[in-house]
């Protein structure tokens, strides 16, 4: 099955060519409509803050607490470099996820070999979910390179001739905890790792007690960020309540399902948009299937510890969802992002355990087929609220005297200081619902709606406007609307 191995050393010689092609296709893919929607509010809140001094950027990251710093130190430098927009943050995205392609290779191939290195990296380069989030100006893109690095370099500090690698690995797992709480969950799992497999691995115990010792490394290196007063500011914040979650970020029985279904590529009518269910059946024949088949080749000795330590690695996604639902946390795919590399890997291992050549070539390329529409689909369906086209149409419209409401937070969107491009009315002309009657100067009324957090029942600013009011006009963005009123 052309199980030979590959090495960092494939990219600078004439066999690195596939994964060259890859890592470059990849890099296209993420390249391509880049800038076609406007950012949704993380993305604003990431390039917002990322542009503050880095006091001031440090006191809002551990007053938000939801998130580690590293990411947006990174965006700080980044966007000093490049300039502030969105366009540029999301550069920072394509980058970790494309370097991400030749991380899964490398790994890949030190478990199974350079076929199975190749397959990976082409399941993880035309990946919804890896192109999805390697647009997104937030930290996801980078967890999933820092994840992989991680992994690889834990396999290597497990071999006496790689010394080199143990420090590697310490950085990088300190990196992975600096950009993502969860990343704890995948160092718990190189830890079981190294506890349940010591013999069958053949460590010593002298090893194995130094990678104890690099894990309490890890975490001492992280214990400055948890000393910096994020942990009061959690519990204080009515966020780490317990509460009903909205319906995008709650845990039903159906999560799992559908987790699965978006790292098979099966959102093909969009990334928030429900699937058909014949999907989910081919999605699960093409990947999830050939994934149990590697799981069923573990018998073999040989490969025992491999495969047992990427379902390790991909354990974390069964943690989050169950700890999600259990502490009403708000839970996206995006949280377990980080663990789609390790899926893809038992993926490709398991396509490739067909025993007919010609059986081989035709499940890839049906993966491959099967994959195409949910890449359309997410070029194609917005997914995000369209602030830029109200703003845009709101400063084509505005003239002298009229006045803006945005509803229902009462507060300028923050996608307003960098993705209107100039484009926006004068901020004194925002104001709030309850200012509307008395302010005698709004000759016109422009009210700005984010739909996603409203009844569609409830038109509250039509009704607190109806005595001076009439609206004349509505224009419709995705979760946006754009209101025009006229005084009666």
């Amino acid at each position: 099955m052309g199980s030979m191995s590959c090495s960092r050393r494939d990219f600078f010689t004439w066999r690195g060519w596939p994964i060259v092609a890859i890592t470059i296709a990849a890099l296209g893919l993420r390249l391509y409509r880049l800038d076609m929607q406007g950012p949704w509010y993380d993305e604003a809140f990431s390039i917002t803050n990322s542009i503050l001094p880095l006091d001031k950027l440090t006191s809002a990251v551990i007053s938000d607490f939801t998130h580690p710093p590293l990411h947006y130190y990174t965006l700080h430098a980044w966007l000093a470099l490049f300039g502030t927009g969105t366009l540029q943050a999301r550069l920072l995205s394509v980058l970790f996820g494309t370097l991400s392609i030749p991380m899964i290779y490398l790994l890949a191939g030190r478990l199974y070999g350079r076929s199975a290195a190749l397959l990976a990296s082409a399941l993880l380069g035309i990946s919804q979910l890896g192109v999805m989030y390697s647009q997104e100006a937030r930290s996801y893109a980078m967890v999933l390179f820092l994840a992989l690095s991680t992994g690889y370099l834990f396999l290597l500090s497990l071999e006496e001739s790689y010394r080199l690698a143990r420090w590697g690995f310490v950085i990088s797992a300190a990196l992975l905890l600096y950009t993502n709480y969860y990343g704890i969950f995948l160092l718990l799992a190189l830890l079981s790792y190294v506890l349940l497999f010591r013999r069958s691995l053949g460590l010593s115990f002298a090893v194995a007690r130094r990678c104890v010792l690099q894990l309490v490394l890890v975490l001492l290196l992280f214990t400055p960020w948890l000393a910096s007063g994020v942990i009061v500011k959690a519990v204080a914040s009515p966020k780490t309540d317990r509460a009903e979650q909205p319906a995008w970020f709650a845990v039903k029985a159906s999560t799992l399902l559908s987790t699965l279904n978006r790292f098979n590529n099966g959102a093909i009518n969009g990334p928030i948009n429900s699937a058909p269910r014949w999907i989910f059946l081919l999605g699960t024949l093409l990947f999830t299937v050939p994934a149990g088949l590697s799981i069923l080749q573990a018998r073999k000795a040989a490969m025992r510890p491999h495969t047992s330590f990427l379902l390790l690695l991909c354990l974390p996604i069964l943690i989050i969802v169950g700890l999600s639902a259990v502490f009403s946390v708000r839970y996206d795919v995006r949280y377990v992002l980080f663990c789609v590399g390790f899926y893809y890997i038992l993926v490709a291992r398991g396509l490739l355990h067909a025993q007919s050549a010609l059986f081989r070539v035709a499940l890839i390329v049906a993966v491959l087929a099967y994959s195409a529409p949910a890449l359309q689909a997410l070029y194609s369906k917005p997914y995000k609220e369209d602030y830029r086209g109200a703003l845009r149409d709101l400063s084509a419209q505005w003239r002298s005297g009229d006045c803006t409401i945005f509803w229902p937070y009462e507060t300028i969107p923050l996608q307003w200081w960098f993705d209107s491009r100039g484009q926006r009315p004068p901020q004194n002309s925002i104001i709030k619902l309850q200012e509307a009657s008395q302010e005698n100067r709004c000759g016109r009324l422009w009210v700005v709606t984010y739909r996603r957090v409203m009844d569609p029942g409830i038109e509250a600013p039509a009704e607190a406007l109806s005595k001076d009011f009439h609206r004349s006009e509505r224009r419709n963005y995705f979760w946006v609307t754009v209101d025009l009123y006229a005084r009666k």
